[in-house]
């Protein structure tokens, strides 16, 4: 049997969402101008529709650039035709018109005698990652340490990611915000991966140590008038850090400055017993102290946090 040889379909491109070639995806690269050639030949040996035809590779993804393969057989002069779900598309294909679960077949034309490739099924395009990164805390919220993603899908399915995250070495949460305290020292872990609804993407991993530290210390200055307290949460970090204040499971009335720590507590006038609330400090690189406070309000007047 003569040796096999290979054939272009169209010009070995790889689009900005195509795939190397071996057919896996890959990063997106800027396209060039060329084209695809009207008809495409089959060089091999002339003979009478007994010889073979193979589209390459054999793991076809939208933008995949393909090719074919011809074994003996197949005649000199034939001219290509393709196929997209059982319809003729002409000489040339597109890859880039291609959508997932589509089929594609190629047929070698000469005369009356037909060569046709076995039928290949365009699969799904597992996502991509195209940009991940850690955000710092925000000032004005409070908001911790995060983690940002931007996704891509060649087929258009929405990408959603799973976000593991790990502090010194153990599972310390999952989605995009770091919910957990830490401090100067820790070392932390966040997996990102792309998931499209049926195949999961590459792992990016990336890794932070938190150099700074935050201590919530004290309170003072407590005042209270009718039914209104105020006080100041004190907290240190490092020198020339810019903390931020916030806090949690506040009850209805509670605010504080985030720039200064003072806390102003409107109570509701019939309102009695213990009162929890967190306060949470951020230095803005990456640091985060929680510390519970409790206000006692008896029937007269209420007591200092605690």
């Amino acid at each position: 049997m003569p040796p096999h040889r290979i054939i272009p379909a169209v010009l070995a491109l790889l689009l900005s969402s195509g795939c190397s070639g071996d057919g896996k995806p890959r990063d997106s690269a800027p396209t060039g101008g060329a084209t695809a050639p009207a008809i495409a030949s089959v060089a091999g040996s002339p003979g009478v529709g007994t010889g073979s035809l193979a589209i390459e590779p054999g793991e076809v993804y939208r933008g995949t650039a393909v090719r074919l393969a011809t074994g003996g057989g197949v005649h000199g002069a034939a001219a290509v035709e393709w196929l997209v779900n059982g319809n003729t598309v002409g000489p040339a294909l597109d890859p880039q018109q291609l959508r997932k679960g589509d089929t594609i077949q190629a047929r070698a034309v000469a005369g009356g005698n037909v060569v046709a490739s076995a039928v290949v099924t365009v699969r799904n395009s597992p996502p991509e990652i195209r940009r991940v990164g850690f955000v710092l805390p925000e000032h004005k919220t409070g908001r911790p340490l995060s983690v940002e993603a931007e996704g891509y899908d060649a087929d258009g399915d929405p990408v959603r990611f799973d976000i593991v995250w790990q502090k010194n070495g153990e599972p310390a949460g999952t989605g995009e915000r770091m919910d957990a305290p830490v401090r100067g020292g820790d070392k932390l872990v966040v997996t990102v991966t792309p998931f499209d609804g049926e195949s999961v993407g590459k792992t990016a991993t990336l890794s932070r140590e938190i150099r700074s530290q935050v201590i919530i210390e004290r309170y003072e200055q407590f005042r209270y008038s009718g039914n209104v307290a105020t006080f100041r949460i004190v907290a240190s970090g490092e020198e020339g850090a810019s903390l931020t204040y916030s806090l949690k499971d506040a009850p209805s009335g509670m605010r504080i400055d985030p720039a200064t720590g003072w806390v102003r507590w409107e109570a509701a006038p019939d309102l009695t017993g213990k009162v929890p609330f967190d306060v949470l400090v951020s230095d803005g690189a990456g640091a985060l102290a929680t510390a519970r406070f409790t206000v006692t309000i008896p029937e007269d007047e209420p007591s200092v946090p605690k």
